[in-house]
């Protein structure tokens, strides 16, 4: 698990994606530990991020998503977006 990961002291290689492409994830993040999708300030909308999510389970790595605000609704909404 990426908290796993984390708390390990293992070092991790991420890149961001703020531009609502998954083919970006697709041809980019092979053998890269996580992808940083940011709905926030990138150009992400639900679609386009739950898309990412997908690609980047395609390519084994994690996915983090930064949501647009703090809404509970949004929260809600993207965290169904997560395994």
């Amino acid at each position: 698990m990426f908290l796993d990961d984390l708390k390990s002291g293992r070092i991790i290689f991420g890149l961001n994606n703020s531009y609502p492409a998954s083919g970006i994830i697709e041809s980019m993040c092979f053998g890269w530990d996580f992808v940083w999708i940011d709905g926030q300030h990138g150009q992400h909308d639900y679609r386009s991020i739950f898309q990412c999510v997908q690609a980047s389970r395609a390519v084994g790595i994690y996915s983090v998503i930064r949501v647009p605000c703090q809404d509970a609704a949004y929260l809600g909404l993207y965290s169904d977006t997560m395994p």
